[in-house]
């Protein structure tokens, strides 16, 4: 007597359900079945509880296994301008999931007698990217160089000129009366 033997692969955390496998042999008959994931899943169990992800089971009567697959979870880490992780910035992100910086605040970098840094994102960037392996992201800085009023006073400290000059210019004095 020919029995049906009837098995789906089961993805959790997503609305998503494997193509089903059926086949048929007879009454009393070993078979093998086995749970093969798809990137980025692991398999869990199957419906009866049993954690093998290949095994033989005897068919006795029509049966249906389900084969439970969760998604891989990966490590995400922000970092500082120095390298450091910021703590509660990432975490442990799920296979598929959208990343998300989780800092709560903008990433700085102190500024130089040079420069002053604007954060402008990450790198790689975080833009629309899905987790599919532990990553890390540094932020990246625009470098803006400063620049810095210089005032020319008379000895009875009236203002004569005053001009701003980027970093590292040599500032000139250009004014109509001599000091």
């Amino acid at each position: 007597m020919k029995k049906l033997l009837f098995f789906v692969a089961m993805f959790c955390s997503i609305a998503m359900t494997a193509k089903a496998a059926t086949e048929t042999c007879d009454c009393g008959t070993p078979v093998r079945i086995t749970a093969t994931a798809k990137e980025g899943y692991h398999f869990v169990q199957w419906s009866d509880g049993n954690t093998e992800k290949e095994r033989v089971v005897t068919v006795s009567a029509d049966a249906h296994y389900t084969a439970i697959f969760a998604p891989n979870i990966y490590k995400i880490t922000f970092t500082d301008y120095l390298g450091n992780a910021i703590p509660g910035a990432g975490g442990d992100y799920a296979y598929g999931t959208l990343i998300e910086y989780r800092g709560g605040f903008t990433p700085t970098k102190p500024a130089t007698a040079q420069y002053t840094y604007e954060f402008t994102g990450w790198n790689p960037t975080i833009v629309d990217r899905l987790v599919t392996k532990d990553e890390s992201f540094a932020p990246v800085f625009k470098e803006i160089l400063n620049k810095y009023k210089i005032y020319y006073r008379n000895y009875d400290n009236t203002l004569l000129q005053d001009d701003e000059f980027e970093y590292g210019a040599t500032p000139k004095y250009k004014g109509l009366s001599n000091p």
